[in-house]
């Protein structure tokens, strides 16, 4: 199950995934890239569950839990204020270096699986996260490393 000190591990195997994604060139552009996939795996996943709105709102809502540690994620909210929230994250990405965008994107990234165990339970997120992400590690039990 997903609990919640998994989140850590959750946020370190994005934050690498995110950051070989920047590439040589450390790229931030790539690297919000990389972050706005995943979002739009999760949001595939999860629409027919929690609706658009319910999405959104967890999105928003990751965002701005992750802004406590990322101050510079608070550009979001300096985007066209109509513009859709992954949009508004993907250019805070692309105004930071690649490594620090990769951090905060991965923050941000298991905020929302955070989230969403707080609100369905871990059970039933670590299925919801496994379905979206299938590559990505989400503990660090011998099993799950052993099926990756």
């Amino acid at each position: 199950m997903l609990e919640p000190g998994h989140t850590d591990i959750l946020r370190l195997t994005l934050g690498r995934e995110l950051t070989r994604a920047g590439g040589i060139d450390a790229n931030p552009a790539a690297v919000a890239a990389a972050a706005i996939r995943r979002h739009e795996e999760l949001t595939a996943c999860l629409t027919p569950i929690l609706g658009r709105g319910g999405v959104a709102a967890m999105v928003t809502r990751s965002i701005h839990v992750a802004q406590r540690e990322f101050l510079w994620l608070q550009q979001t909210r300096a985007c066209e204020p109509d513009q859709p929230a992954l949009e508004r994250l993907r250019w805070s990405l692309e105004q930071q270096p690649a490594p620090i965008a990769s951090e905060g994107a991965a923050a941000v990234l298991a905020s929302f699986g955070s989230l969403l165990t707080m609100f369905i339970g871990p059970g039933l997120a670590e299925r919801l996260l496994r379905e979206a992400w299938p590559d990505i590690v989400l503990s660090d039990s011998p099993a799950e490393k052993k099926s990756l």
